[in-house]
């Protein structure tokens, strides 16, 4: 790895740590607490100074730290010598490897040229060893080449053999992540808008065709042969509306706007919904709420989007005769929503790539089908209302979506 020549954007005084802690320390708090985080979890296996040179290191136990959002990763000791590194901070060494035990962390890559930088590091590194753990940013640049920001944490780590606690110094590229971020944000806001557009144009001709039927559907016998279409029809008239509608509800989300929402009612509405889409299927739905406020601060149209994508992909995914189970609860100031089926789940490889535009798993089972754009929707809604998405295995060893939001419950 090439080194660019750097500045520091901060003054000299290492005391400018205490400006810039205070702007990430309480995210940090959630990450992780000293006493909880080890090493190993960190993808960095424990070695001692006395294990010597880089080629008796062992292979680090796994490769980054994306699951947190940081790509380097490196264990120290107290005095800021480099016992260990993850495979993205090893990488970063390129071809030479720091001399383990011995080499100070701040004597090499982007604080080897910049003696503000490796102050400033030195100074997180002493007060991590003796008290909370360390937040902070620095910007390194090269005449020619954009500033590089980066994010370094400083924490202690637990020992599991006893030993004294050493230091983990995280660091991630703030702008690249910023960037990709922004490209997904981009990404997914133009496809709101062609989705919002496409239904509009269904829903003028859809509009027509259910006002038409509605006059001629009562001139159907019930002895007619082909009455049993009367219903069909119906049914796929609603099932195009059920797509049309959630198009409008996702492009128009407000997530700012946080009016009293009903939680039972946004729920019932939901389930109600989804019967009369999918007809009289074999699945059965079972509602959870005993651990739910009666009234809750988070947008309508946001549950609504979320239970209706969530709700319709689990009754595609269930086989007949099993139940589909929703449960709501609060958990630390969080709104909690579950929608668990007995499908085939969800494998470990695809669990992101999931929540990935037009990325979809879904077979031709009742005719259901997807362009993959649903769950990336409804990450995008929930993202947008500060909370998060993820998939799990559910007790029946299919497929368990938990959605939180932030809330303030109303009595």
């Amino acid at each position: 790895m090439t080194v660019p020549q750097t500045h520091n954007s901060a003054d000299s005084d290492p005391s400018a740590l205490d400006l810039a802690q205070g702007a990430t320390g309480a995210a940090l708090n959630a990450q992780a607490s000293a006493a909880s985080v080890s090493a190993a979890h960190l993808g960095i296996a424990r070695v001692t100074p006395s294990q010597g040179s880089a080629a008796q290191k062992p292979a680090p136990e796994i490769g980054t730290l994306s699951a947190l959002g940081f790509e380097y990763a490196f264990e120290l000791d107290e005095e800021g010598h480099i016992l260990d590194a993850n495979a993205g901070a090893r990488s970063a060494f390129g071809g030479t490897l720091p001399v383990w035990g011995t080499d100070y962390i701040w004597s090499s890559l982007w604080w080897a040229a910049n003696d503000v930088a490796a102050a400033r590091l030195r100074a997180a590194i002493a007060r991590a060893s003796t008290s909370a753990p360390v937040s902070y940013y620095d910007e390194f640049a090269e005449a020619s080449l954009p500033a590089l920001v980066l994010e370094m944490v400083v924490s202690r780590v637990a020992s599991p053999d006893g030993a004294p606690a050493n230091l983990v110094l995280e660091v991630r590229d703030v702008a690249k992540g910023r960037a990709v971020e922004q490209q997904e944000n981009e990404t997914l806001t133009a496809i709101g808008r062609v989705a919002a557009k496409i239904a509009h144009e269904i829903n003028n001709p859809l509009g027509g065709i259910q006002l038409a039927f509605m006059l001629i559907k009562d001139a159907v016998p019930a002895d007619h042969p082909h009455f049993r279409y009367v219903g069909a029809i119906e049914r796929e008239i609603a099932s195009i509306a059920s797509v049309t509608r959630r198009l409008y509800e996702t492009y128009q989300l407000d997530p700012e706007v946080r009016p009293d929402t009903s939680l039972s009612s946004v729920i019932a509405s939901a389930i109600s919904f989804m019967g009369q889409v999918n007809g009289e299927g074999g699945v059965r739905i079972e509602l959870d709420m005993s651990g739910a406020p009666s009234v809750v601060r988070v947008s309508g149209a946001v549950l609504r989007q979320i239970l209706y994508e969530l709700l319709q992909n689990a009754m595609d995914a269930a086989p007949d005769g099993t139940t589909v189970r929703i449960s709501a609860r609060v958990l630390n100031d969080q709104l909690e929503l579950t929608v668990a089926d007995a499908g085939p789940g969800v494998p470990l490889e695809l669990r992101e790539r999931i929540f990935e535009p037009f990325f979809s798993t879904k077979g031709r089972r009742h005719g259901a089908s997807g362009l993959g754009l649903g769950l990336s929707l409804v990450r995008r809604a929930i993202s947008a209302a500060h909370g998060q998405i993820k998939v799990e295995t559910s007790a029946a060893g299919g497929a368990a979506f938990i959605a939180t939001l932030p809330l303030r419950v109303e009595s």
